[in-house]
């Protein structure tokens, strides 16, 4: 496991990058979603507790929802 750190990690900084650019936002929403749904998986498979993954995870939701609600909601709800 601890060889494939540094290459998590790189697929972690670049998903935020993503996230954080306003053009790649609803892409780097989707994989850190599916990157902090593996590690939530994994912890659950390996007995530990997916606490800290699944609040990160919601924090990004939430932000992504504060930044651009169509994200989540049609743009009809959203007034756009």
């Amino acid at each position: 496991m601890a060889r494939y750190m540094p290459v998590l990690g790189i697929m972690e900084l670049l998903f935020a990058a993503l996230f954080v650019y306003p053009r790649t936002l609803k892409l780097g929403l989707l994989l850190l979603t599916c990157y902090f749904a593996g590690a939530i998986a994994t912890d659950i498979s390996h007995g530990r507790s997916p606490v800290a993954a699944a609040v990160i995870l919601a924090l990004v939701w939430l932000v992504a929802f504060v930044r651009d609600r169509s994200t989540f909601l049609p743009a009809s709800l959203t007034g756009q």
